[in-house]
């Protein structure tokens, strides 16, 4: 990907500072900002402790790699989009269909028209996906009815390792991921091994961009068709109508996996502000990580501050806006709790634990601390993990814990430790706050401690459950061993 000025590209830099101010103002939590226009990057951020290096969860936005994989084995004749699902999947289809499972098609399931009247619950990998997708009443005729269902991207998933013999991610390895240079190996699965498609993919915000481009090209990249344009135009626009607010984001079509947006874009995007946005007009491609609450506000702000200023010739260079341009994407940085300065604390040097009854709304069981002299170590043990931590003061340090989400119950049920960063300070004299980052998630709560002496009171700023975002009351725990 070739580099230059937001002017080289008809953008004015102020226009991209006014955006990152707009989002320190409105939605703090970015994590990364990727502009493109025309092949080009002109703006790239990382907000400290999040680096370009790291992978990141894209929740939703994993289906749009999912779509893809579909317009492939289209592409190779394997399925059509008109094929019966129940024909395709006959090992897995109930003895005795509805008349409206037997008509639902592939194409009904890249555009979220099952027909189902509620969403099929697979939130656990316990499940078995397709037996609950299967078992679901389909209430409408497929095609007529849109309901945003992740069950009917993992039966896309299904559908590519049944006509294919491959899963996911060896299936898109030669077709898309060698040929852009996309590290796409870390997917989650279901129980059965198959990839579950419609959330898991952890790639870089550069990766997001490369389909984005991809994308915009219309399935050509080096000179070679990868995949026919036709394909990529049909998945990219309206197939179904999800709603009729014209303000609305979430209201404007859906097509194959991809939402359409105002303005003539479309997008692709995931819980918690993961984008991909694609203005085929303007060849303008955005790729946002996050954890922000509002995820309308930044399209809107995408809009006011980079559409709106855009120019089809390049602009006269603007030295002094690049150069501050340049200066604050250097200097992002995530949020961290206000210090208040000559707060020595509380925390003993001698290990202390707290034995907490299990009972509380945060699940906490045990929490053991203690300082050696500008470090705190410290571990939190829950009903089903136990997360361990060693927090320099005032300073973003490298940690590894399993993720206090539930949500990222693959990570949770094998046990397996992921990337963190973390920063502690002291907000008061016996009140300590730690910053913690899952670089490779969204997720970067805040934990409070208080106390520290016969009792210890732990509190905790984010959801514990999937898109739980009730703030939950402190867990208070008493001195013991």
């Amino acid at each position: 990907m070739q580099h230059g000025t937001p002017e080289s590209q008809g953008l004015p830099s102020q226009a991209v500072i006014d955006l990152i101010e707009a989002f320190a103002k409105h939605t703090p939590n970015i994590h990364s900002l990727l502009i493109a226009r025309r092949g080009v990057t002109i703006a790239e951020g990382y907000y400290d402790p999040y680096s370009a290096e790291e992978p990141h969860m894209l929740f939703s936005l994993s289906k749009s790699f999912t779509s893809v994989a579909v317009l492939f084995a289209v592409q190779e004749g394997l399925v059509s989009l008109e094929s019966r699902v129940i024909e395709v999947l006959k090992s897995r289809a109930p003895e005795n269909p509805s008349e409206n499972l037997k008509k639902l098609r592939v194409r009904d399931l890249l555009a979220m028209a099952t027909g189902h009247k509620t969403e099929p619950d697979i939130w656990s990998l316990d499940k078995d996906y397709a037996e609950v997708f299967f078992g679901h009443p389909i209430e409408f005729e497929p095609g007529t009815h849109f309901l945003y269902n992740t069950s009917a991207t993992y039966m896309l998933s299904l559908v590519v390792k049944q006509v294919s013999g491959l899963d996911l991610v060896p299936f898109l390895q030669p077709r898309l991921f060698t040929p852009l240079g996309i590290n796409g190996s870390r997917w989650s699965k279901s129980k059965e091994g198959v990839t579950v498609g419609g959330f898991g993919l952890r790639i870089t915000t550069r990766e997001i961009n490369t389909f984005g481009q991809f994308l915009l090209q219309r399935g050509k990249w080096n000179d070679e068709q990868l995949l026919r344009a036709d394909l990529i135009d049909q998945a990219t626009s309206k197939q179904v109508s999800n709603g009729d607010d014209l303000v609305s984001e979430w209201a404007q079509g859906y097509g194959f996996q991809f939402w359409m947006c105002r303005h003539g874009a479309y997008r692709g995007d995931g819980a918690y502000g993961q984008f991909l946005v694609i203005h085929p007009v303007s060849q303008l491609v955005v790729s946002i990580t996050s954890d922000c609450g509002d995820m309308q506000k930044v399209l809107v702000l995408l809009w006011e501050h980079l559409l709106a200023e855009l120019h089809p010739e390049p602009l006269p260079e603007d030295p002094e806006a690049h150069k501050a341009l340049t200066k604050q994407l250097a200097t992002l940085e995530l949020p961290v709790p206000l210090a208040r300065p000559n707060t020595p604390g509380k925390i003993s040097s001698e290990p202390q634990t707290y034995i907490f009854d299990g009972k509380n709304a945060l699940e906490i069981t045990r929490v053991k601390l203690w300082r050696e002299g500008n470090t705190i170590h410290f571990s939190i043990d829950d009903t089903d993990a136990s997360h361990r931590f060693t927090a320099p003061l005032d300073v973003w340090s490298e940690s590894q814990s399993i993720v206090f989400w539930s949500l990222d119950f693959e990570d949770r049920r094998t046990g397996r430790h992921s990337p963190a960063r973390i920063f502690a300070t002291w907000t008061g004299e016996d009140r300590l706050a730690v910053r913690l980052a899952y670089i490779q998630t969204p997720f970067a709560p805040t934990l409070t401690l208080s106390g520290f002496d016969e009792s210890l009171t732990l509190e905790f700023d984010g959801p514990l459950y999937w898109f739980d975002g009730s703030k939950k009351p402190p867990a208070v725990g008493r001195r013991g061993e």
